[in-house]
């Protein structure tokens, strides 16, 4: 069958009244009986084993049937397309029919072959409106023929297709729908007052919610998005280790080594090393000239990096007296997946390093001299505050918070405050996917009950990381400011308005956000599509082997992908990436970057673009950017994230938070 004939499929089956029906299906079959509509995707077609289920195909090929076929009514079918051809090329003279649709039909049995044909077309048209069993008893054999022709040619691929690009295009425009309506409604925010503080974090997507109940807890803080490396590529030792491994992307390369040692602290004491408590180690800067390799980083290699960074994600002017720069990784015990739970843009490892180094070299005076002669001024009132936030636990490590001046202790415990509230909101926000926490527990029960499951060495999955991401944005954070994301978007701060005429900044930041988000959301993708054949399948069964990866019980290959448990709720959906900038923009950036150009024309992922000065968004399809059309005007309103969550465990709609 030619792919047009199967195009009106896609949009029906994206169409609500689609759910409408499946959902009447499943009632009538007795199972999820008071399901919701919204819940329905969330619990059941959000696996792509129910896309594959027979009922969904029986739907598909139920549609294609109507398009070609017309309405069945009573005592025949109506024949829109005089060029369909029967099922079967061959008959006999007696009736017979030969075995090309595979239904078990023999040569001359006209009785046999009548019934399996009728048996096997009416299962596929008997959810169609309006039809009976008395009126698909009441069709010819040659009328049955036809529908089993059509049943033929929409293959096992085909409905798999079909279903898969109307799932993904369902979401898609809820998700371009709620940015384009969230954007009309919403305004930049006023450049008057300095903000409280300010929180530059990690972009990956399990840091959204963190950001999101940090500005409902404190609505005059501002939150940045940055590449959770903070563009430090370097290989670091950690104190105690024996190597140095590289705190940077995959696809960079390291060329400055850091190596962390014991020092003393301002008062003087040397602290134990296995107190959390304590700041015990300090960052070793050789003085080192080797060819490739460098200890430490000269002056000017600081400035550089600490003003690259700040310009990429629009932190040029208005600085708040705190800054804190916070990588993410996790603390899980006896996880041999913890490089999947770490940070995604260190290699498999934690962000905090690189977080920590950055906030001393953007506090360094000489740092600052240089950025000062290149236009960049940051208040000497300014201090950087580095630290790392422990995903699976919900707390934060802050560093070197000794060398903040007196004055500014009482400002800087009151942000601390503040950031301790929105991860008690956070741990409580994930204790919703785990079977082990009551739905109705408080927020302080939620921040013990993540710890619990954290000092539990027989929990498979203390945490679920980037189980569900979806979307990645770049631009302003007012755009999505607001926007319950449910924990499923990458945000990449980027400011169109500070950037050059060639877009250098949006080029550097795109080279280094697509590759490491995609290869994380194809990672979930493949791992939940087949977990058995991609995926490492269950970890409960899994043996760690000399450290190189894990078999399934005593033998086999090594297992690839992540296992089911980390990917259990995930929607197998391909990345959509939307730019704040102009088509015309994009694409010339996508020229310079030939390896995400060649993703995005091979449909590895869905590229969009925002209108810098309006709500307008344009979709990528073969190559040309199309306008998309809002199918909707506005989204859901609600005051904060709880009351939207609540009682609710699947997958959730975007809505506003007032």
């Amino acid at each position: 069958m030619n792919w047009h004939n199967i195009q009106p499929v896609v949009e029906v089956v994206a169409e609500h009244a689609f759910v409408d029906q499946l959902l009447n299906i499943f009632i009538r079959r007795g199972d999820n009986t008071g399901v919701g509509k919204d819940q329905l995707f969330a619990a059941d077609a959000r696996e792509l084993a129910c896309f594959q289920n027979s009922q969904l195909d029986r739907l598909a090929a139920q549609f294609v049937t109507r398009q070609r076929l017309g309405n069945c009514e009573p005592g025949g079918v109506r024949v829109v397309s005089p060029d369909v051809q029967p099922l079967f090329e061959e008959h006999s003279e007696a009736g017979g029919v030969c075995n090309k649709g595979g239904f078990g039909t023999r040569r001359n049995q006209p009785e046999n072959a009548t019934i399996a044909c009728r048996e096997s077309v009416k299962a596929i048209l008997k959810l169609a409106p309006g039809m009976t069993d008395a009126a698909l008893d009441n069709l010819t054999l040659e009328q049955w023929q036809r529908l089993q022709l059509e049943v033929d040619a929409f293959t096992e691929n085909e409905r798999r297709l079909v279903f898969h690009d109307a799932f993904e295009g369902r979401l898609r425009q809820q998700m371009l729908d709620a940015l384009a309506v969230h954007s009309l409604n919403r305004k930049a925010n006023p450049a008057a007052d300095p903000p409280d503080f300010q929180f530059v974090g990690c972009l990956d997507s399990c840091e959204e919610s963190l950001r999101r109940h940090l500005e409902e807890v404190a609505p005059h803080c501002q939150t940045f998005g940055a590449p959770g490396f903070f563009d430090i590529a370097m290989a670091y030792r950690r104190l105690g280790d024996s190597e140095y491994l590289p705190n940077c992307p995959s696809h960079v390369k390291p060329r400055h080594f850091v190596e962390e040692t014991a020092g003393y602290q301002a008062d003087g004491t040397l602290r134990p090393v296995w107190k959390a408590s304590a700041n015990p180690a300090q960052l070793c800067w050789k003085e080192n000239a080797e060819s490739n390799q460098v200890c430490g980083y000269s002056m000017e290699e600081m400035a550089y990096t600490v003003e690259i960074l700040l310009r990429d994600i629009g932190l040029t002017n208005g600085f708040a007296r705190t800054v804190f720069v916070v990588g993410h990784g996790s603390s899980g015990r006896r996880q041999p997946y913890s490089a999947a739970h770490n940070c995604s843009f260190c290699g498999g490892h934690s962000g905090g390093p690189n977080a920590r180094i950055f906030a001393t070299m953007a506090n360094h005076p000489r740092v600052r001299r240089l950025l000062a002669d290149n236009g960049l001024c940051i208040p000497d009132g300014t201090v950087f505050v580095g630290a790392e936030h422990q995903t699976c636990s919900d707390t934060i490590e802050y560093y070197d918070l000794s060398h903040v001046a007196p004055g500014q202790r009482r400002e800087l415990e009151e942000a601390i405050s503040v950031i301790e509230k929105a991860l008690e909101r956070n741990a409580h926000e994930r204790c919703r996917r785990f079977e082990s926490a009551d739905p109705s527990m408080s927020v302080e029960n939620a921040a013990w009950h993540v710890v619990d499951r954290l000092c539990d060495e027989t929990e498979s999955h203390p945490e679920y990381s980037f189980a569900g991401n979806a979307l990645c944005f770049v631009g302003r954070r007012w755009r999505t400011r607001g926007l319950f994301l449910d924990r499923r978007s990458f945000l990449a701060s980027y400011d169109p308005t500070t950037d050059d005429e060639d877009n250098t900044s949006l080029a550097r930041l795109l080279k280094l956000v697509l590759p490491s988000c995609l290869s994380v959301n194809l990672d979930y993708f493949f791992s939940r599509t087949d977990p058995e054949v991609f995926g490492a399948g269950s970890q409960i069964s899994h043996n760690v082997v000399g450290g190189l990866g894990v078999i399934s019980e005593n033998g086999g290959d090594l297992r690839t992908g992540l296992p089911l448990e980390m990917v259990d709720f995930h929607e197998p959906v391909r990345l959509l990436c939307v730019v704040e900038t102009t088509p015309a923009a994009l694409l010339r950036v996508l020229d310079q970057i030939p390896r995400v150009n060649r993703l995005a024309a091979n449909c590895w992922f869905h590229l969009a673009t925002l209108d810098p000065d309006s709500a307008e968004i344009h979709v990528l399809r073969k190559g040309f950017f199309e306008r998309h059309h809002p199918e909707c005007s506005s989204l859901p309103n609600v005051s904060s994230s709880r009351d939207w969550r609540r009682n609710r465990s699947g997958n959730l709609p975007i809505a506003t938070i007032s």
